[in-house]
């Protein structure tokens, strides 16, 4: 557990290509908000978030892989490296427990704090970053998820490493192991497949890291309310 976090920490997001994710944070004690966008939000961005615009390098990417540089490589962006730690939340999510911070890091003594997905089980097969790469819901339709899994098999990553939601994490910034996760994380999906969820546990193994798992996935927390509003078509 940490008890430094007050004054020291950043909850970031990122939401590109015109979805109507901009939802209101409570305005909590000790901390900061960074809302990162292409400048095409459709609605006001409300306060506490300030907003801050994507960096420039990555405007050739497709939305989905342009928001993942704050979410997975944080380090690499200079605002961010202004704080101890960053909490990240998916463009959907809106706090809703005032203690969130302070809950979340009790649990960080690693470095990273993930969740474990939902349907985490060996039995179905979603305890495995093989068995998520079969899942093709139309968003991942084109990606090349097969090759990146023989990718993954020709490096000798076991099936059966572990899964788990991605749309929440809480990380230490100043944990060199974890900058270099988060480095690799980025570069994985710039390469392969922007499911970051089939990338991460590749990622861990290969710094044979153990994040500090939530007891509870991330919607049984009592953290977090889930918004799923229409996005451009």
């Amino acid at each position: 557990m940490v008890d430094d976090w007050f004054g020291n920490t950043v909850i970031c997001t990122a939401v590109t290509g015109g979805y109507d994710y901009a939802f209101r944070q409570p305005p909590l004690l000790g901390v900061d908000y960074i809302f990162f966008t292409d400048g095409n939000s459709p609605n006001e961005i409300p306060s506490p978030w300030k907003i801050e615009f994507l960096p420039e390098c990555d405007s050739h990417l497709d939305n989905r892989r342009r928001a993942k540089r704050p979410k997975l490589n944080p380090h690499s962006i200079p605002i961010l490296n202004n704080y101890k730690y960053m909490i990240w939340i998916d463009g959907e999510m809106q706090i809703i427990n005032p203690n969130f911070v302070d809950e979340i890091m009790q649990f960080m003594n690693n470095g990273f704090v993930a969740s474990l997905h939902p349907d985490a089980a060996v039995e179905n097969g979603r305890y495995c970053a093989y068995g998520e790469a079969t899942i093709r819901p139309p968003k991942y339709a084109s990606e090349p998820l097969d090759a990146q899994c023989d990718f993954y098999r020709s490096e000798g990553f076991p099936e059966n490493y572990g899964l788990y939601a991605c749309g929440l994490s809480a990380r230490d910034m100043t944990n060199e192991k974890v900058r270099q996760i988060g480095e690799l994380w980025h570069e994985q999906n710039l390469t392969w497949s922007y499911q970051d969820q089939v990338s991460f546990p590749y990622c861990l193994w290969k710094y044979d890291f153990k994040p500090d798992i939530l007891p509870k996935t991330l919607y049984h927390m009592e953290w977090l309310s889930l918004n799923l509003h229409k996005k451009e078509d």
